[in-house]
């Protein structure tokens, strides 16, 4: 029998076919009154449909599942979030089709399943069905969890507005309960239209059942560094507001050094410096709380936020040294030098953010109620990494945010943390911990797992299958899925409901360690795990870009999400892009001409990386092109069409000059090395490749599209790295005139720092 090819897979299906599946009566019990309005309007856009009387329906939702089901079916509202999110579907033999449910979540549910079987080959079936994950996340921003809005094409408010109201039903309908929509910070008037788009967009996401949450700083405010990244006000300790004397409070701590490209931790010595102790760390100043409420409720009043995500301090993992530099207030108000005391860290930070929730709770503003429709997500201090936190800082952690959870009043908050695998030194699986703990709080795995700006910005990536090892945490966001890896956000959103029982693929052979898990999860992250399931012929890509695209052209558009260079090097569709070294967080890049540090070795990889993604980019552009002008259908998907022939256009032209570039570039450095006279006629080659890129750059300038994000949107740093190359070929020469590796007209580097 052929798979029903849903996305998500319910937990247990059983049919018959011989007939296509279709509607054209549904009557909703009086129990279940408007809460399932919004799921049937997307019923509406699937099929026509009438609301009739019982006797006539051929769909039944009622929330009374024990008139209707049998009693093993029933079990499945036992099973955890069952009772809440959970749903009965069923249709016998010359019956109506029943959905069946406890909560009008899992009516909701169930009618989104019921929109994925129309049209398919279903006589007869029975589905019961509910979550592995309470909370299930996909993140919009390109720029890690800090920003750069993907939906953004540089074609107007009005058009980002409607775009974010489909991508929102696109999500509503593979169960998506909460989408990372923007970030870093609460400026709510940074552009006209923003509060306009936001509230919009929150408001509908709010009727789909979906938290649109909002990143934002709670103290530290590190990427403030940043420049012009960061919208949000940066406030210090102050002894009095607006200018008065600042102090020293509790500040970042970490205890080793760790280096995130090897993933390693240095535990030869312990480090003693706390940073950022004035950035708006002090939790005794009642003022200072007060201006960030203040920017809070300015900001979620003005957008209807669905959703906080609160960062608080950079600290990897909690450590006594964090609270010991307190400030003298804090230390009277808070005596216990204990980080898991009421009276010491865990219930400091518990009434600073329960200070927080109770105001933010108050907030109306028209049908919306933050007390009922905003959740906060508080992450951090204590991030508490998969590789480099060991076992017992983890346990610390784990212990400390217990603690917090404890003493914490308000039900609106949800604990943060990092991906999570095994135990270093025992073959036990890290949420084993979260579930001894019995949290009173949600915990929410934040998981940076490729494809997340972060590692690297591949445009699909297969770590959600390997959600199951999270299993036992409340939540999770997965940090990838943004506008230039919509396949993903379906990918996710099977994953995030069904983690072992896919009807596509599942980890049958599953790691028993940390050592086992690492290899294949490393492997996923490197496109190097493709198993025929996914990436072959009629694979899962293929049927979620049917889903996305539809039939006639999901096999090019899953060419696309396939496409991979021979180290896994995926087409570039952003200028912003970790696997060129373009990623936002750098301000200082690897293949600048003025590098004195870099490494033979480093050149040649950088210089592969370029052809093998420039190769990947021309593929893409030429199945794009194909694609996007022979396309007629529906008008939102022949814009986003035309949107990633642009990118792919983009990606193939700006890779193409970074190869060349680092030709010449190695030529050069090892002439400079060596000694050696220079090639006659390579200036007159740096001069044929820089009218190239000024090709490039007055393309880019001859756009129509304008983005309103002010970091860029989905046109973020094409100019800015045509520049760069302009100004680093203009460098060359000069080095080649003067006989200096770095000339004199070089310009100083940026200063990064976090703070």
């Amino acid at each position: 029998m052929k798979k029903l090819k849903l996305i998500p897979t319910p937990h247990y299906v059983d049919y018959k076919g011989g007939e296509t599946l279709s509607i054209s009566k549904v009557y909703v019990c009086k129990c279940v009154g408007n809460s399932v309005d919004t799921a049937l309007e997307l019923l509406a856009k699937k099929t026509d449909f009438i609301i009739s009387e019982k006797s006539e329906a051929d769909v039944l939702i009622t929330l009374n599942p024990e008139k209707h089901f049998s009693k093993e079916d029933l079990e499945v509202f036992n099973e955890k979030y069952g009772e809440t999110q959970g749903y009965l579907l069923k249709k016998e033999k010359n019956s109506p089709i029943i959905i069946a449910a406890r909560s009008p979540v899992g009516c909701v549910y169930g009618i989104m399943t019921l929109i994925d079987l129309l049209g398919k080959d279903v006589s007869e079936i029975i589905i019961r069905d509910r979550p592995d994950f309470k909370q299930r996340g996909n993140k919009w921003q390109v720029w890690a969890e800090s920003g750069i809005w993907s939906y953004d094409y540089g074609d107007g408010a009005e058009a980002i507005k409607q775009r974010f109201l489909q991508k929102i039903e696109m999500n509503a309908l593979r169960k998506i309960n909460v989408i990372y929509a923007d970030s870093f910070g609460l400026d709510a008037d940074r552009f006209p239209e923003y509060a306009d788009i936001l509230r919009t967009a929150n408001d509908r996401a709010r009727e789909l059942g979906i938290s649109l949450y909002t990143g934002c700083y709670g103290m530290s405010y590190g990427q403030a560094a940043f420049g012009n990244t960061f919208h949000e006000k940066n406030y210090l300790n102050r002894k009095s507001y607006p200018d008065g004397e600042v102090y020293e409070c509790i500040g970042t701590y970490d205890a080793y050094d760790i280096d995130f490209d090897t993933e390693t931790t240095d535990y030869s010595h312990r480090l003693d410096k706390v940073y950022a102790r004035e950035h708006g760390t002090c939790l005794s100043n009642e003022a200072l709380t007060t201006l960030k409420i203040d920017e809070m409720k300015d900001y979620i009043t003005k957008t209807h936020c669905g959703g906080l995500y609160l960062h608080n301090m950079d600290a990897h993992e909690i450590h006594p040294e964090l609270w010991k530099a307190r400030c003298n207030s804090c230390r009277k108000k808070w005596p216990n030098d204990d980080l898991f005391a009421k009276d010491g860290c865990a219930g400091a930070f518990a009434e600073y953010f329960d200070t927080i929730a109770k105001e933010l709770s108050q907030i109306k503003d028209g049908e919306y109620d933050a007390s009922k429709h905003l959740k906060i997500m508080v992450v951090s201090p204590g991030y508490l990494y998969p590789v480099v936190t060991n076992d017992e800082d983890f346990n610390t952690g784990v212990d400390f945010w217990k603690a917090v959870s404890e003493y914490l009043e308000s039900d609106i908050i949800a604990i943060g943390f990092r991906e999570h695998f095994f135990y270093h030194d025992k073959d036990v699986r890290r949420a084993e911990k979260i579930i001894e703990s019995k949290f009173k709080h949600d915990t929410i795995i934040i998981n940076f797992s490729g494809g997340d700006g972060f590692y690297d910005d591949k445009i699909f990536t297969p770590t959600a299958a390997v959600n199951y090892i999270m299993k036992g945490f409340d939540g999770m966001l997965c940090a990838n899925g943004n506008g230039f890896q919509e396949p993903l956000q379906l990918f996710n959103a099977e994953y995030l409901w069904n983690s072992e029982s896919s009807a596509y693929f599942n980890i049958e052979d599953k790691p028993k360690n940390q050592t086992e898990f690492l290899k294949l999860y490393r492997s996923a992250i490197k496109s190097h795990f493709r198993p025929d399931e996914i990436y072959g012929d009629k694979g899962f890509i293929d049927v979620i870009c049917e889903k996305i695209y539809g039939e006639k052209i999901a096999g090019n558009m899953a060419q696309i999400y396939k496409l991979c260079g021979k180290n896994g090097e995926p087409p570039i569709l952003c200028a912003s892009s970790v696997d060129i070294y373009t990623n936002f967080s750098k301000m200082i890049f690897p293949m600048r001409w003025d590098n004195t540090d870099i490494t033979p070795e480093k050149i040649d990889e950088m210089t592969g990386r370029f052809l093998e993604c420039s190769k990947t980019s021309a593929k893409a552009e030429e199945i794009m092109s194909q694609t996007s002008k022979t396309f007629n259908g529906d008008k939102a998907i022949k814009t986003d069409l035309e949107w990633l022939f642009d990118c792919a256009q983009m990606g193939k032209k700006l890779t193409s000059l970074f190869y060349e570039y680092m030709l010449i570039y190695t030529e050069l450095d090892k002439a400079f090395a060596s000694g050696e006279d220079f090639r006659d006629g390579i200036i007159d080659d740096i001069n044929v490749l820089k009218v190239k890129i000024k090709d490039y750059n007055n393309w880019i300038d001859s756009s129509p599209r304008k983005p309103i994000d002010k970091l860029g949107g989905g046109l973020v740093r094409r100019k800015n790295m045509g520049d760069m190359l302009d100004y680093w070929t203009s460098l060359m020469i000069s080095s080649i005139k003067t006989n200096k590796r770095i000339p004199d007209d070089a310009k100083p580097l940026p200063v990064k720092r976090w703070w």
